[in-house]
């Protein structure tokens, strides 16, 4: 029986969580704490359980 499939096997949650990088590094010159904070918040808005330190 397969295991469950994380976020990163989801194309669905590899867009948001590129449209949230872009988004704040363009719009904040950089990925400063606040913002990744930010992404953090909207990749978890959108359902996801991934937080900020396993996308590093």
């Amino acid at each position: 029986m397969p295991g469950k499939a994380s976020d990163w096997d989801n194309a669905d949650f590899l867009l948001d969580l590129v449209v949230g990088l872009y988004t704040g590094a363009q719009v904040n010159g950089g990925l400063t704490p606040p913002v990744k904070q930010s992404i953090e918040e909207y990749i978890k808005g959108r359902g996801y359980t991934t937080s900020f330190d396993a996308v590093r």
